[in-house]
């Protein structure tokens, strides 16, 4: 049952399936609705409706608009609606939509002319389908001028990205692209040569093999291209060397290759990185010349590694704020880790360091934790210290 807003354009009949909540985002009302029905339902909500939530609302036409009443609407949400098919006629009326949600849905293509009334948009959420294709998708948004994020995670049946599938998209503003969890396995050598402004990339969980990194990297603008997630490849037994090569003459800000194998005598650094996961990389060896390349270093996570010496590998890296060495990858009833005195000394800007489930057998000495002035949290649950002398010296 609908909420008693008080508005001269809220009509008082009970409206089964929805609520009205105030919106938390923007200016406006939150309608959320479980029932439903196209041009009918929206004439009972109140105008001032800026966000329009419909879950599991089965059987919407895809030939009759949704809401063309509802004028101020911004963000459009049609999420399990087991929606085939949608066209134009849907979206009649929201001419300042800004964001839409079709995801987890059964969509397979969309039309060329999708969003023609919708113009302003700006976020495209196509995730949880069944798009096989760019090329099924890529005309919608041709004309789509502002749009800056789109999100095609978890199509399971997108596989292939071919040279020219991204070619309509060359003149919007787009930034940030999810193709996550996808069976992307391929992609021709200059696909992403039409998306120059492209600043964030996630192409984690996916089949990506050599080659199609590769091609990847020689289509890519290395200059806008800041936050790259590439993290648990399922085709590749080891990280290509030149892919390391390829970041190290980037300009990316944050990288996470979490979950993949390498050693690090493979991997060169440069001075941007400000945010580097390498959780469960199964790291054996961390070269001093590694961390020191990275002075602009802020986050740090390496969960579940094999290092057993902890020296004067961050003494360089002065504006570190976290550090996750947490979780030794193996059985630990043999092995000591050792952590080096002075070994934290210059990061005075250091609010988190966990080392968690490090086997710390040779305790923690005087000066173990010297130089962490600004340090809110430590975390070293389960490290078989037998020997604790000063955790944290003040000065």
């Amino acid at each position: 049952m609908a909420q008693n807003f008080t508005t001269e354009d809220y009509h008082s009949e009970e409206l089964e399936g929805c609520r009205l909540e105030n919106n938390s985002e923007i200016v406006g009302l939150v309608a959320f609705c479980t029932q439903y029905l196209s041009n009918k339902t929206s004439y009972l909500l109140p105008r001032t409706v800026t966000r329009l939530q419909l879950f599991s609302v089965y059987n919407l036409p895809p030939n009759v608009p949704l809401a063309p009443n509802l004028e101020q609407l911004l963000i459009l949400e049609i999420s399990s609606c087991k929606l085939q098919k949608i066209t134009s006629y849907m979206f009649e009326g929201f001419k300042n939509l800004t964001r839409i949600s079709l995801k987890h849905n059964y969509l397979a293509k969309l039309p060329s002319d999708a969003f023609k009334h919708n113009l302003l948009l700006e976020t495209i959420n196509l995730s949880e389908n069944y798009l096989f294709s760019i090329n099924g998708i890529a005309p919608s948004l041709r004309s789509l001028k502002l749009l800056k994020n789109l999100d095609l995670s978890k199509n399971r049946a997108l596989n292939w990205i071919s040279d020219h599938d991204f070619e309509p998209l060359q003149y919007t503003s787009l930034k940030v692209l999810d193709l996550s969890d996808c069976e992307l396995s391929q992609i021709d050598r200059n696909a992403f040569q039409w998306l120059r402004y492209l600043v964030s990339l996630n192409v984690s969980r996916t089949h990506l093999g050599d080659v199609a990194l590769q091609n990847l990297s020689y289509s890519l603008s290395k200059e806008s291209l800041k936050f790259f997630s590439i993290s648990e490849l399922k085709n590749i037994s080891y990280f290509p060397q030149r892919i390391f090569s390829w970041l190290a003459d980037s300009d990316i800000e944050y990288l996470d290759l979490s979950k993949n194998r390498f050693s690090y005598s493979f991997f060169q650094v440069h001075s941007h990185f400000k945010i580097l996961n390498v959780d469960y990389c199964d790291i054996m060896l961390l070269p001093f010349e590694v961390i020191s390349e990275m002075p602009f270093l802020e986050v740090l996570k390496m969960k579940h590694h094999f290092v057993t010496k902890i020296n004067q590998h961050f003494k360089m890296v002065r504006k570190l704020k976290i550090l996750d060495m947490s979780e030794f990858a193996t059985v630990i009833d043999r092995i000591t880790v050792t952590i080096a005195d002075f070994a934290f000394e210059n990061l005075k800007e250091l609010e988190l360091l966990d080392l968690s489930l490090l086997p710390l057998r040779n305790g923690i000495q005087r000066n173990t934790f010297s130089g962490l002035s600004n340090l809110k949290e430590l975390h070293l649950l389960n490290c078989y210290i037998y020997q604790l002398k000063i955790i944290l010296s003040k000065h």
